[in-house]
């Protein structure tokens, strides 16, 4: 009986500091599993149903924007899958600002719009940018590279540096015309974050009609080496807004050194942690010989499993030396087609292009759900202009035309007759960029010394939404003009 009442006694204990107060725990240094008082697990509760009720609606609409884009670009050629993802997102978020709009006017707290207005950037640049710039370095095979090297470099080096300067001469324009006091650092910073293109409702037009592969490669290739190069000079540039030494020849030679430092390093890093990669998945393969099936399907998982977590480690690696991310993980990746896919085992090469497809898709429209999402947030009325906008618009399209046709005509002078770009072509390549995933990530990272991050988000928001529509759902009537 006194052992059965010490139990009893004991459990009771158990029970009270298990319902105990909150302070009193946590200045003991103790923290529950479960607090039966509460309801809740061993950490904020509130910051607990903000997230969940946030993840949990982002992808219950991920997967509707997914099936429904999937399904209207199956009955609509001409509808691009991103179109239909963008338009989900605006939907939804209409939606939500009414639901949040409503819920405020009578003081009642909402868990199920506050945590749109409140997205992290770096989540773009460390978990939805590198599947899509990966995939993209992955997919892009040597010898179509090799053979359009000469032109693909150009225009994404060459070509983004020369929209940078055409969009930033006319933004610097305006904001001279208007007295809006926008620095020169500013205005290149916001250049080269437009410059990046991003068509990938143009290839998904491209790839349903089967076009020239020629064609295809080269605005494939020039839109992965240029959101590489777009990056890097928006980093580059974004250094240099709010300093008082912005301008002159000596701020010129710094960006440009560091430009090459930045792209250089990256590069290197990246052929590195591919080798890296190459070796440990060499070491991972069965040994010679070896014919077991469970062994050999344990052997493609477990290779697998390494290159998903490849997709993500260099990015990390590069952040944390100060080098860029994406330059890294653009360069492993196609170190990893070139060294590491043929230490893969065969069960392991078509598990592994399907990983890296699925992730790219699935972080692809991630960023352009949030996009949809968050413009019904934005104070158009305060932190958007007209007039930029459509100042912006020229210039992209102006900056895009100055680099493609000198480019394409300069090395049609010396190529053979099998290998010039014709004017049909090259028409295509101005055609094709559209703004996209790259620079909205670096909108929402655009330097705000001066106040001016919202004025550049909103402007990009818009550039974006008008390209994506337009541009992408008019591909392929430009394909048979």
């Amino acid at each position: 009986m006194e052992r059965r009442l010490a139990v009893l006694c004991a459990c009771a204990a158990a029970l009270a500091a298990a319902t105990g107060d909150d302070s009193r725990r946590l200045e003991s240094g103790g923290t529950p599993i479960y607090d039966m008082a509460h309801h809740t697990w061993g950490y904020d509760g509130v910051n607990m149903r903000r997230d969940s009720t946030f993840l949990s609606f982002f992808v219950f609409l991920l997967i509707v924007a997914l099936v429904a884009g999937s399904g209207l670009s199956r009955r609509f050629a001409w509808l691009p899958e991103a179109c239909v993802v963008l338009l989900v997102g605006v939907v939804a978020g209409l939606v939500c600002k009414e639901i949040y709009d409503a819920r405020t006017t009578k003081r009642q707290h909402t868990f199920f719009t506050k945590p749109l207005l409140g997205f992290d950037n770096s989540l773009f640049f460390l978990a939805l940018l590198p599947p899509i710039i990966f995939h993209s370095g992955y997919e892009l095979r040597p010898r179509w590279l090799a053979a359009n090297f000469g032109t693909i470099a150009s225009l994404a080096a060459l070509g983004t540096l020369a929209s940078s300067v055409v969009v930033a001469v006319a933004v610097l324009a305006w904001s001279a015309a208007g007295g809006r006091g926008v620095s020169f650092a500013e205005c290149l910073s916001f250049g080269a974050l437009v410059s990046a293109t991003d068509p990938v409702s143009v290839l998904a037009v491209f790839a349903a009609r089967r076009v020239d592969r020629k064609l295809f490669y080269l605005v494939f290739g020039e839109s992965v080496l240029n959101d590489a190069v777009g990056i890097v000079l928006f980093k580059t540039f974004s250094k240099h807004v709010g300093s008082a030494k912005s301008s002159g020849g000596s701020a010129a030679l710094i960006a440009c050194l560091d430009f090459f430092v930045i792209f250089g390093g990256s590069m290197v890093l990246g052929a590195a942690l591919a080798a890296l990669c190459a070796g440990l998945l060499r070491l991972l393969r069965l040994p010679r010989g070896g014919r077991d099936a469970d062994a050999t399907h344990a052997a493609a998982k477990l290779q697998v499993a390494v290159l998903a977590i490849f997709v993500f480690a260099p990015a990390f690696v590069a952040e944390l030396v100060e080098m860029s991310g994406i330059v890294t993980t653009l360069f492993a990746a196609m170190g990893a087609r070139h060294w590491c896919r043929p230490n893969l085992v065969d069960d392991a090469r078509a598990s592994a292009d399907a990983v890296f497809a699925t992730l790219a898709h699935l972080a692809d429209a991630a960023v352009f759900l949030y996009l949809g999402l968050s413009l019904p947030f934005a104070n158009w009325a305060r932190d958007s202009s007209a007039s930029l906008v459509a100042v912006a618009l020229v210039a992209c399209l102006v900056g895009r035309a100055s680099h493609v046709y000198p480019i394409a005509h300069a090395f049609n002078r010396k190529a053979a007759p099998g290998d010039v770009v014709p004017p049909n072509f090259q028409h295509m390549l101005w055609f094709s960029g559209l703004r996209g995933a790259v620079a909205f990530s670096c909108a929402h990272a655009f330097p705000n010394d001066n106040g001016h991050r919202d004025l550049f988000a909103t402007t990009t928001s818009a550039l974006i939404v008008v390209t994506m529509l337009v541009g992408g759902a008019t591909t392929d009537a430009a394909l048979r003009a």
